[in-house]
């Protein structure tokens, strides 16, 4: 009995003695999560970043188009649409048999601009969300149609031509095709696939992307909710960075090893736009559909825009974007619209020349929604007998 009460308080002084070093440890890993992620830990601005941090890889390796968009699911969560393919093709609310379709292809500022995820809905203009279909709206009043976006951040030529030779083989209609590219098509394959000695033919980055799908499952089976003990949610940021950084820059990467100069690089790219557009045109014109070939914009070719006040602070920034603004600025009008087979053509390089708005919405190349209209207006105006003809004829 006397040992039983003797043994107590030393157990319960360890307990104690564990307790205490528990809290310490946290209130230390507390402070380490808010220096490692620069917010408070649990606020709403943490919990964002930290979901954020444990999605997928957001590209999925395709067989024929290089790589498709996953919505930073899990591949086994992936959902398939019975008449296009993955969940970046959405047809939700449209009669597919009898609408006419505009399909809209290229690059993130084509994403961006053809984002159409319901029924035309103008419930978030400062995303940009259905600018095109807006636009469309106010040419063609009360008139149905569906704007289906085929487009994905990076995607470059020849990704464009080949994506509407698979949706037709899998028996996608679509009335007009607009290409909307540019940046991607001169930047990319100099600054990506040329450092990683892949061939230009090749998607961005194709063998980096490729194994940072196959590294993405330290990921994807992560929760996307932090634990709220201070301690564990450190330990669980300390692996998820290891593995972020695995899935960014994977060691031995590539499989195919291509020795090109920077001119043979920027030659073949060029080639391989106008060729790929002109092949496109070519199978649209056989298949009796129209096609339309947009070049965007760029803050960084001289003398496209006049800059407004927050555009030259926070969105001109040619020493973060590097040897991409030197590009766009010296070469970015070797794009010649004199290569292209289409006559309808919708030249945006210079269309904000005498615009002095807040049009671009990151260093890179992305408009907000005003921009986005107003090269959905542009593309529309271009082109109004081809639209005339869709609607009224």
């Amino acid at each position: 009995m006397m040992k039983s009460l003797i043994l107590v308080p030393k157990v319960l002084r360890v307990f104690i003695i564990i307790f205490l070093i528990f809290i310490i440890f946290n209130f230390i890993s507390f402070f380490l999560l808010w220096i490692g992620w620069s917010e408070l830990p649990y606020t709403n601005k943490f919990k964002e970043k930290y979901a954020e941090y444990t999605k997928s890889t957001n590209n999925y390796i395709h067989p024929y188009l290089g790589y498709t968009r996953t919505k930073l699911l899990k591949t086994s969560d992936i959902n398939f649409d019975e008449n296009l393919f993955w969940s970046i093709f959405e047809t939700n609310n449209f009669d597919i048999k009898s609408d006419p379709t505009i399909l809209l292809i290229g690059g993130s500022v084509a994403k961006h601009l053809s984002k159409n995820l319901k029924n035309h809905e103008d419930e978030d203009k400062s995303r940009g969300n259905f600018a095109f279909s807006r636009s469309l709206q106010k040419y063609f009043p009360g008139k149905n149609f569906r704007v289906v976006n085929a487009a994905y951040g990076g995607k470059k030529q020849p990704q464009q031509y080949l994506s509407v030779i698979y949706l037709d083989l899998i028996g996608f209609n679509y009335d007009i095709v607009i290409n909307l590219d540019g940046f991607n098509e001169i930047v990319l394959p100099t600054i990506e696939n040329f450092y990683q000695e892949t061939p230009v033919i090749f998607p961005r980055s194709f063998f980096k992307l490729a194994s940072a799908f196959q590294n993405g499952d330290c990921l994807t089976e992560r929760n996307d909710k932090p634990s709220y003990i201070p301690l564990l949610d450190l330990i669980n940021s300390v692996k998820l960075k290891i593995c972020l950084k695995k899935v960014i820059n994977p060691i031995n990467f590539n499989q195919i090893k291509i020795k090109n100069n920077k001119k043979e690089v920027f030659d073949q790219s060029i080639k391989l736009w106008f060729k790929s557009s002109n092949k496109l045109h070519d199978f649209l014109k056989s298949k009796g559909k129209s096609y339309i070939h947009a070049i965007h914009p760029n803050q960084y070719l001289p003398n496209s825009k006049i800059l407004s006040d927050i555009e030259l602070e926070r969105f001109y920034r040619p020493s973060a974007m590097g040897e991409a603004a030197t590009i766009i600025k010296n070469h970015f009008m070797s794009l010649d619209t004199k290569l292209l087979s289409t006559k309808n053509i919708s030249d945006l390089r210079f269309i904000f020349k005498n615009n002095s708005e807040t049009l671009y919405q990151d260093s890179c190349c992305h408009l907000n929604d005003r921009g986005m209209v107003l090269i959905s207006e542009k593309i529309i105006s271009d082109n109004i007998d081809l639209f005339k003809k869709l609607f009224i004829n």
